[in-house]
């Protein structure tokens, strides 16, 4: 729906501009009012995870490649206050069974997971307590079904996981890159977080697959890519932003900016190079703090 209220129907026949405009348009083509969706069918709600613990950053690099074929969906959580990278890497897929036969989660972590907990216990010194002891206690490899929600988006069952990265809030950045530039762009990363003193307390990182974006806007594209939390600290971490945003940009990166409060004019210019043939299509009426920031719109 146009501000002036008319309905226009887009898809890969119709419209066809508006459509790759709107995918990835950051709500400032109109108001999506229905969407159909083409989904896959898949064997159930459970999937097969295999946890692998990695002794270092290149270790998991490999495994995305290794697993492609038989693992669906992969991802690495990495302790960033580790100066070789370890962390957990996970690899799952879909498997026949009843809800039932899934893994129950510990009764004293889903306890801890709903506790209402202060911000003010919060920070990096927790964190790094938090990985020494996950580290620890994970097993070099463990084999176990989980629910799709337990498995691809484990911080659901922590609703108040943000008041971790303590009372300031957290501020976040991801970011996706080239395959060949992953190695040492993801050591500079994090070796600039370190130098500043400000190591991210949460990092994952996953591997886009090689089908090209549709939207004009889509963040989506061959690489891999890595999202980080930091505890906001004000204008210090906003200043390491900046200095990880131009080390993406350099290595011809992009970052994400359905998530994003930091991404500069230029930057947002050179993660979406067709964003000129994306603005004819913005509705008139339509504006967003975040556009007129990186549009160079003065308030």
């Amino acid at each position: 729906m146009k501000s002036d209220g008319d309905i226009i129907t887009c898809d890969e026949r119709d419209n066809v501009d508006l459509f790759h405009a709107t995918l990835g348009g950051l709500g400032l083509t109109g108001i999506i009012v229905s969407a159909t969706l083409r989904l896959r069918t898949c064997s159930g709600p459970l999937l097969e995870s295999e946890d692998l613990r990695c002794e270092s950053l290149a270790e998991a690099l490999s495994l995305f490649f290794e697993s492609g074929k038989e693992w669906e969906y992969r991802f690495y959580w990495l302790d960033t206050f580790d100066p070789v990278g370890r962390g957990v890497f996970t690899r799952s897929r879909h498997c026949a069974g009843q809800l039932r036969e899934a893994e129950p989660q510990s009764l004293t972590m889903r306890a801890i997971a709903r506790l209402p907990l202060p911000a003010t216990i919060g920070g990096p010194m927790l964190w790094r307590t938090w990985y020494k002891i996950l580290l620890s206690g994970t097993p070099r490899r463990r084999l176990r079904r989980t629910t799709h929600r337990h498995a691809l988006a484990p911080l659901g069952e922590f609703p108040y996981w943000n008041r971790l990265l303590g009372p300031r809030g957290l501020l976040h950045q991801q970011s996706v890159f080239p395959i060949g530039e992953a190695p040492m762009l993801l050591d500079a990363l994090l070796a600039d977080c370190r130098d500043m003193g400000e190591p991210p307390c949460l990092a994952s990182i996953k591997l886009f697959g090689s089908r090209r974006p549709v939207g004009l806007l889509s963040f989506p594209r061959e690489g891999f890519t890595i999202a980080l939390d930091f505890a906001n600290r004000g204008e210090t971490t906003r200043r390491l932003l900046r200095r990880l945003e131009a080390r993406v940009l350099e290595a011809g990166g992009a970052i994400y900016p359905a998530k994003d409060s930091t991404l500069s004019p230029e930057g947002f210019r050179r993660s979406f190079p067709a964003w000129e043939s994306f603005v004819p299509h913005i509705d008139s009426h339509f504006s967003s703090s975040f556009w007129r920031r990186v549009f160079g719109i003065q308030q």
